[in-house]
């Protein structure tokens, strides 16, 4: 779904809007938490 995310170090990675979707990505490399940063907020994640 995303283009693929990119390790930064351990336990931090870089993506697009479509690899905070990808579900099945965020679960695969254990991800719970999403820093979001774009010019107008809003919400994606409960």
């Amino acid at each position: 779904m995303g283009n693929g995310m990119n390790k930064v170090m351990p336990g931090l990675f870089i993506g697009n809007y479509r690899d905070s979707k990808d579900y099945q990505q965020l679960d695969r490399y254990g991800i719970t938490h999403i820093v979001s940063i774009h010019d107008s907020p809003r919400r994606f994640h409960p």
